[in-house]
């Protein structure tokens, strides 16, 4: 289960420096929804790992920069229903 729990940590970890670094670089933007999907999934899975070692300030960060992500997401949705 350890391992598991390292590979899906790893996979999180790498989803968020992707979208960070097509930031950087600007092949995606940040109110696009491919780097809204990495950054919210991405915290989305280190916050639940982060609850699993029981690191509490760890949780609250990747938690809130989720919450973010997502919001980021239904905001999109909303701009392009009106």
């Amino acid at each position: 289960m350890d391992v598991a729990w390292q590979v899906v940590s790893f996979l999180g970890m790498a989803a968020l420096l992707f979208a960070y670094l097509a930031n950087r670089r600007g092949t995606w933007t940040q109110d696009g929804p491919k780097y809204l999907w990495c950054n919210a999934l991405g915290a989305l899975v280190l916050a639940a790992y982060s609850v699993r070692i029981e690191q509490w300030v760890f949780f609250i960060l990747e938690g809130w920069w989720s919450v973010e992500g997502f919001r980021g997401l239904w905001a999109l949705r909303r701009a392009r229903a009106a």
